[in-house]
């Protein structure tokens, strides 16, 4: 086992455990294996149980942790459409002065795309089939046709989604104008990107204090 891993990238090979640690299925199989002698039950204890593996004799052990794996480069991806244009225009202007902030250039390990999705079924690339198969995942129900999901009365919708080594993730699904007063007030999160380095969270906790005022009854004009 120890050889297996010295013939590949050990960088790589962490990084895919933080992946499959969180598997089910992976860890039954690794059980089979009986590797150690004792398993380790939670996705942080076998990650820092092959780590262990990994790097065990080597002088790269001790400079190895947690955060220096934990910074994978993320491309994250909004999915939108609508069949207003109006909305269309709009959340792609303000997406765009989002995306070409220099606080968001300079971070190096993230990367934020937009996707509408008349023009990914165009392709006909299997991303749209991807993308339909993670919403249901979410416990929503999708049209054959995913452009159907994304017409909402006059406004659009969006799906926001994360890409870490090939292992995808949907963060928010939602229709509405909110999207386009969060992206606007854009300066009013900003500086938590530039502390914390993250801009998930920051993103989502603006939305979702935004989300929880118009839930509350107010006006979305007048927050």
């Amino acid at each position: 086992m120890k050889q297996l891993f010295t013939n590949m990238d050990k960088v790589f090979v962490l990084s895919e455990l933080l992946l499959l640690a969180e598997k089910p299925s992976i860890t039954l199989n690794l059980r089979k294996m009986q590797i150690w002698e004792e398993f380790p039950e939670t996705p942080k204890e076998i990650f820092k149980a092959f780590r262990e593996l990994i790097f065990a004799d080597n002088n790269l052990r001790s400079s190895l942790t947690d955060a220096s794996t934990s910074k994978l480069e993320c491309t994250y991806t909004f999915y939108y459409g609508s069949n207003n244009q109006e909305w269309i225009d709009e959340f792609v202007k303000k997406a765009k002065i989002v995306i070409n902030d220099p606080c968001i250039k300079d971070m190096k390990d993230v990367d934020i795309e937009l996707c509408r999705i008349g023009e990914l079924i165009k392709r006909k690339s299997k991303e749209a089939q991807d993308l339909s198969d993670l919403i249901k995942r979410s416990g929503k129900k999708v049209p054959h046709d995913l452009r159907h999901y994304f017409v909402s009365g006059s406004d659009g919708r969006f799906v926001l989604t994360s890409m870490i080594r090939n292992h995808e993730k949907l963060l928010l699904d939602d229709s509405g104008r909110t999207i386009l007063k969060v992206l606007e007030e854009f300066e009013q999160w900003k500086n938590n990107i530039v502390q914390n380095k993250d801009f998930e969270e920051s993103f989502i906790d603006y939305y979702q204090k935004i989300s929880s005022l118009i839930a509350g009854g107010e006006d979305i004009k007048s927050i």
